[in-house]
């Protein structure tokens, strides 16, 4: 436990320079790579996910589209049951902000 604890530290450390600067994507850089060195952090890299094939097992879509990001985004555990995913985005307007940031990433 006490493992996983730095490593969520450091992770968190690690990427708070980007998170700075990352605009609506703030949130998910504590646990995502938005660069396009697309490194798998704690949840799968972001850049170039839009239009992409879910790398996340259990996802029902064939490609991450403004639906099915809304979806996720909204509650993950509706999508999937079992992900780890913690964080979702209730508020309409924000889910919409971050995928129009998602689109940006490629």
């Amino acid at each position: 436990m006490k493992t996983i604890l730095w490593m969520v530290v450091g992770v968190v450390l690690l990427a708070y320079p980007l998170a700075v600067s990352a605009g609506p994507l703030n949130a998910c850089t504590s646990c995502h790579d938005i660069t396009d060195a697309k490194r798998k952090v704690m949840g799968p890299p972001l850049f170039g996910v839009y239009g992409a094939k879910p790398q996340t097992a259990g996802v029902p879509y064939a490609k991450w589209d403004d639906a099915s990001l809304d979806a996720w985004l909204k509650n993950p555990k509706a999508v999937v049951p079992t992900t780890k995913k913690m964080f979702s985005v209730p508020n309409d307007a924000k889910r919409q902000e971050v995928i129009a940031a998602l689109k940006e990433l490629k």
